[in-house]
């Protein structure tokens, strides 16, 4: 058998964000609000601005990237005392372009669309972060609190000034929210259960309380249960008389010598089988599944979403070395406690299971184009041919690159024909021009691609006329 790819090679719908500046002068278009972070990369922020002519005439365009870290509620702030801190990760002078800056990057193919719909007014914003920023972190205190978000913020900002040390006037800038996070990446995900097996040996008693836990998997995502699998042999003369399993989140504040905080997200204390007396075993898996919110716990961490509250558990913090201590961090780890209380002194049994608690990483499709001809690209023919369609996973990277023009893979055998293209499964892209807002309200729509019909001609790129 040998592969035919169909030329859809990206969502039907790309969503673009937009935002005006007050005074109307400047407009936005950010294509990806999320930076996916990984071990050592993170992925860039790609964007185009468009100015007003009288605006920039004595004027330029800056683009900065802010990091926000509020570490208390902004109503415990009186006499001028200030709860949070607010640090520049990078700034870029967008027009005119510096002499003797680098050479701009490859344009993607959304930002291409952008320009040739926009028109001469319009410029390129490619920002790079270093990779060991902290991700986006919310901290839930334990009073009802609806004032700014508590933990790690990111905002995009574009503004006009005379030189890059003036202070931005707000009507003459652009403020939007982005996040930056973090995906489980093959490796966590091929990453082997733990398992842990213990002799807990009694003082001045013969035998021991023979222990084994363990987990199903090393990695979970927000919303799954955990299955813990605990199995005891009793080969002391001790009695088990409970078994608590508890699974926690640690947070830890870099910031703050004494920032640590630990919540109880899940807990499960169940006692069929118990007592366990002696030379009895116990063989059983338990099923733990985490609360909204953390149950309401004190600083617990959640997943920001731009600003807004949200019930999903923060992601596990990844760090890029053991020793990594980013003085705006917050690092999230989580782990499942298992706790056996035994009869007499001194014989309760503590064992720890860490885990991975994040999103599933967006997956890349591997296309063979060396062996795909260009007949094949085409193809989609027989109604007796099963259609296996690849899902694409919409990580930012891929969304704006749209460049690649093969997502759906078919298995044909050498036997069958290629031929045209189904008119039901060609879907014409386009651009959700969105306020970031209310992102479910689209603005314009732009499309993307305009496809042939012939066999024999490829797939072209459409150029859009016209102004937004």
């Amino acid at each position: 058998m040998r592969q035919a790819f169909i030329s859809t090679c990206f969502p039907s719908e790309l969503r673009v964000y937009k935002k005006v500046s007050t005074n109307g002068k400047l407009v936005l278009y950010l294509l990806n609000r999320d930076l996916i972070i990984t071990k050592d990369t993170i992925t860039p922020l790609h964007a185009v601005i468009t100015a007003d002519a009288e605006e920039v005439r004595n004027k330029k365009i800056f683009a900065q990237i802010l990091l926000t870290f509020r570490y208390g509620r902004d109503d415990e702030e009186v006499m001028g005392l200030k709860l949070s801190n607010e640090s520049v990760l990078c700034v870029e002078q967008i027009y005119p372009l510096l002499p003797g800056a680098p050479l701009p990057q490859p344009l993607t193919k959304c930002q291409e669309v952008l320009m040739k719909r926009l028109g001469p007014n319009a410029h390129l914003i490619n920002l790079k972060l270093n990779h060991t920023v902290p991700a986006s972190v919310r901290l839930l205190p334990a009073k009802e609190y609806r004032g700014a978000a508590i933990g790690i913020n990111y905002d995009l900002r574009i503004y006009t000034a005379e030189s890059i040390e003036e202070k931005p006037q707000r009507r003459s800038q652009i403020r939007m929210a982005i996040r930056l996070v973090q995906y489980a990446s093959t490796d966590i995900q091929q990453t082997e259960a733990p398992l842990l097996r213990l002799d807990k040996h009694f003082l001045l008693r013969e035998g021991a309380l023979k222990v084994e836990v363990g987990l199903d998997r090393q990695w979970y995502t927000q919303g799954s249960p955990i299955n813990v699998c605990l199995r005891i042999h009793n080969r002391s003369s001790r009695i088990v008389k409970k078994i608590q399993i508890r699974a926690i989140q640690h947070v830890d504040v870099t910031m703050f010598s004494n920032g640590k905080f630990k919540n109880t997200i899940a807990v499960s204390e169940e006692m069929d089988g118990l007592p366990l007396t002696a030379g009895n075993t116990l063989d059983r898996k338990y099923c733990l599944t985490l609360m909204e919110n953390g149950g309401g716990r004190h600083w617990v961490a959640l997943e920001d979403r731009y600003g807004r509250l949200t019930s999903t558990l923060a992601s596990t913090t990844l760090k890029s070395a053991p020793n990594e201590r980013h003085f705006f961090a917050i690092y999230i780890s989580y782990y499942v406690k298992v706790r056996l209380v035994v009869s007499g002194v001194g014989g309760d049994v503590s064992t720890k299971l860490p885990f991975v608690l994040m999103r599933d990483g967006p997956e890349i499709l591997s296309v063979d184009a060396e062996n795909a001809s260009e007949d094949a690209i085409h193809s989609c023919q027989s109604p007796e041919r099963q259609i296996s369609p690849v899902p694409f996973c919409n990580n930012a990277s891929s969304v704006n690159d749209v460049s690649n023009t093969k997502s759906l893979v078919e298995y044909v055998p050498e036997s069958h024909e290629t031929g045209p293209i189904s008119a039901e499964l060609h879907t014409e892209p386009k651009l959700l021009i969105s306020d970031p807002e209310n992102p479910l309200n689209e603005i314009e729509e732009i499309p993307l691609h305009a496809h042939s019909n012939s066999q024999n001609e490829e797939v072209e790129s459409a150029e859009p006329d016209g102004k937004l």
